[in-house]
């Protein structure tokens, strides 16, 4: 076997026909080159294979089966498989069948009579492009790990002091009190420091304060005796006691009734809870971890919030930055929107266009981590091709930060000057990561580099 399909395990080919001499010529074919071959006579058995078993590396599949199409097979395959490359054999060598397969998914396709040095040269090309991409995906994702802390993605300066610090109290008994705009995944930190503490095998219970009426909110969480009020037809655990042994997230936080922040209060330092409606007092014992996209300490000022029960909270505060505060941290977390949305809907891993990418990176994201999850999960789904264009990156709230074309050209600047100020102002913009910069600006980095030299020595320029 060639050197260029080496591997340490033996190839492994599925071959799909129902004519017995196509069989035994493919067999024959493929072990000469030292793969493994498996043969089916029908795509149901075919398939099932493929579902029972992650190692294949290739599939030669006729168009003409007993059971099924050739074509509908390679889509089903395609759809549990996204990474297996699928050859079609045809007998029907037209264009229109060809264009067809090729749109289904199919690496390529050969037809009948079978040219077995042509057949052996489109099978390896397909094997090493199989590999190259799974070793891609394995470093891909080494990497991707390298800048993930459970479920948070980042690698910025900012999203590293917080892997940091969640990493220095996850096994305390401290309450946590987590502040940051909506959308930026305060919830997720949370679950991130339930998960990787030692309460991590008990329940991790959520609780949305703004969500629950007020009315109701003091019997979810305490829980109620059966006739304590009206429709209390039954006794009822609250929260706090379904959550015992592990962490209650209290999010939104500041928009807690202030009667309710003192029946908290005595929670906390108490480590009881009293159902409503009852006399005795429940010992508990949780971690309360809580958010809020409010200022607590405009709160206390105001006298909506309790300046004890503040300080109870925030024993260690957590500030989770915007995005706009971590955007190195915007291509991570697209790469891993698409990965994640491409997969949700059966489709093959889609890329960002290089303007699209731009786009991306450009606007501001009043929503934080949430719109521009919603924004790419409406990309994957709007978009039938591979790559995914700019006209598709579409926000309600957010737009592109841009500069006033007024002030820009007041002055009438050169078109040299107006170079050099737009890749000062990009790279301000990617806090000078040179990479993204020059990603931005349609250039490589060299160039930028030498424009860069420019700018510091005009007469050079």
């Amino acid at each position: 076997m060639p050197s260029d399909t080496k591997t340490s395990t033996p190839v492994r080919v599925v071959t799909i026909d129902d004519d017995p001499e196509i069989q035994l010529l493919l067999k024959e074919l493929f072990q000469s080159e030292g793969y493994q071959v498996v043969s089916f006579l029908d795509g149901k058995s075919a398939l099932k294979a493929v579902e029972e078993n992650e190692i294949w590396d290739l599939v030669i599949c006729d168009l003409r089966l007993p059971d099924t199409d050739g074509l509908e097979l390679i889509q089903k395959i395609k759809t549990m498989r996204a990474d297996l490359p699928v050859i079609l054999i045809t007998a029907h060598g037209t264009v229109e069948v060809a264009i067809s397969a090729l749109q289904t998914g199919a690496f390529d396709f050969v037809t009948k009579p079978i040219n077995p040095i042509e057949l052996s040269v489109i099978s390896k090309r397909a094997i090493n492009m199989q590999h190259l991409q799974t070793e891609y995906m394995r470093l891909r994702k080494q990497v991707e790990n390298a800048h993930r802390f459970g479920s948070i993605i980042g690698k910025s300066k900012k999203m590293l002091q917080i892997f940091k610090l969640i990493d220095h109290v996850t096994n305390s008994t401290a309450n946590i009190l987590i502040t940051g705009e909506s959308g930026t995944g305060k919830e997720i930190v949370a679950r991130t420091i339930h998960e990787k503490s030692n309460r991590a095998k008990a329940p991790f219970v959520a609780i949305n304060c703004a969500a629950i009426p007020e009315n109701l909110l003091e019997s979810e969480l305490f829980g109620h005796k059966r006739g304590s009020f009206t429709g209390a037809s039954e006794n009822r655990k609250g929260l706090f006691e379904e959550g015992n042994g592990g962490t209650v997230f209290l999010d939104e936080i500041g928009d807690m009734p202030l009667i309710l922040q003192s029946k908290l209060l005595r929670v906390i330092q108490e480590r009881k809870v009293k159902p409503v409606g009852s006399n005795e007092d429940i010992p508990i014992d949780i971690r309360i971890i809580a958010a809020t996209h409010k200022d607590l300490k405009l709160g206390v000022q105001e006298k909506t919030f309790r300046e004890d029960l503040y300080f109870r909270l925030c024993v260690v505060p957590i500030s989770i930055p915007s995005l706009r505060e971590r955007s190195e941290d915007i291509p991570l977390l697209t790469d891993y929107f698409l990965d994640k949305y491409c997969q949700m809907n059966g489709q093959k891993i889609k890329k960002l266009s290089k303007l699209a990418l731009s786009k991306v990176l450009r606007m501001d994201w009043k929503g934080n981590v949430r719109e521009l999850e919603n924004a790419i999960e409406r990309a994957v789904v709007l978009t039938d091709q591979d790559i995914i264009d700019e006209s598709v990156i579409r926000s309600e709230f957010s737009s592109e930060k841009g500069i006033k074309i007024s002030e820009l050209f007041s002055k009438f600047p050169t078109l040299k000057e107006l170079e050099r100020e737009y890749i000062s102002y990009v790279l301000e913009e990617s806090e000078n990561h040179k990479e993204k910069a020059a990603e931005i600006l349609g250039i490589n980095r060299k160039t930028l580099y030498r424009k860069e030299y420019e700018k510091k020595h005009p007469a050079l320029g």
